[in-house]
Parts: C-alpha cells; sequence; structure tokens
C-alpha cells in the first residue's frame, strides 16, 4: 500500500493537539507486506485462497481435515476480517462450539453445513464459501433437499431460500 494523499496536516501539533498528532503518527508509514506466500491470500477482488497450502484428498469422514477447514476459515476471519471487533457474536468462544460441531459430523454435507453456520455468525452478506468441487459451499444433495423440501426450482438451478412464501392482504410474506 502507498499513501496516495498528502498527509502531512497530521504532524500539525497546533492544528490538531499534541495527543491527536501522536495518535496519526501510526498511520505515517505504511509497511509493504508481501502477502503472495501468505497462507490465506487475497486477490484484488477480496477473495480468499487457500492456494499456497497443500490440497488434501483425505475426505469428508475424517476428522482432521475437517478440522482443517474449520481453522482456516476460522483463522482468516481472526486475522484479516476487518469487522471483527464489532461483531455480534465473540469470535473466540465460536472456536470450541463449532470444533464439537466437526468431530460430530462425518459427511460433506455436515462439514459445509457448519462451516456456513459459523460464517454466517458475522452478520455479512459478502462473505460466501466456496469450493472448486461445490458450488457456493452447498453441495448438490443439500440443494436438491431444500429445492424438494420447498418444491421449487429457477431458470438458475434448483436453489431456493428454505422459507415458505404466502400472500396477506395483497402482499408476499414468509409464513
Amino acid at each position: 500500500m502507498k499513501p496516495m494523499a498528502d498527509i502531512s496536516w497530521t504532524t500539525d501539533e497546533t492544528y490538531l493537539g499534541a495527543q491527536l498528532s501522536a495518535a496519526f503518527a501510526r498511520f505515517r508509514e505504511i509497511p509493504v507486506i508481501d502477502m503472495s506466500k501468505a497462507p490465506v491470500f487475497a486477490n484484488f477482488y477480496g477473495i480468499c485462497s487457500f492456494s499456497n497450502e497443500n490440497e488434501y484428498n483425505i475426505g469428508f469422514t475424517s476428522a482432521g481435515f475437517r478440522l482443517l477447514g474449520l481453522f482456516r476459515l476460522w483463522n482468516t476471519i481472526e486475522y484479516y476480517y476487518p469487522y471483527k471487533d464489532i461483531m455480534d457474536h465473540d469470535w473466540d468462544e465460536l472456536l470450541p462450539v463449532y470444533i464439537a460441531e466437526m468431530f460430530e459430523g462425518a459427511d460433506k454435507d455436515s462439514y459445509w453445513l457448519a462451516l456456513n453456520s459459523m460464517s454466517a455468525k458475522l452478520n455479512d452478506c459478502a462473505v460466501i464459501l466456496f469450493d472448486s468441487t461445490y458450488s457456493n459451499g452447498i453441495t448438490s444433495s443439500l440443494r436438491t433437499r431444500f429445492s424438494s423440501e420447498l418444491n421449487v426450482g429457477s431458470s438458475r438451478g434448483n436453489t431456493a431460500i428454505p422459507a415458505i412464501f404466502c400472500s396477506a392482504e395483497g402482499q408476499v410474506v414468509v409464513e
């Protein structure tokens, strides 16, 4: 990162006062950090990748594999998520809850449901989990289950919000 604006005014103690000027001092030099070898790498669009990590084909029944996925998600949020300090949930307290959930499950559906459940605690609609073999982290069997329960399909495939809609006083509402 390179500052593009003139920030010399941040050193003017007569304008800002000594305390505020001192607080701005930590922003004067922005270190250049090479993130290309980091375990988690975010591209220009903010899409995170673990391409610098080894790929494992252990399977979804392995507790070690399931925990690896959980720890990758948890650490990505812990070290890179900019809004962690204003979350509704204590991120540290969520980890033991989801460790237990990873030990309880033994298939790909329970794995993706647990990771998506944890990411939902962020209350951030821009956070999407995906894997190259599964669209948006939702396996085809989960997508089929949600769609068939609602008997809904669309031009984008069998995807649906797991909710029932009805009409009340001329408006569509969730039942």
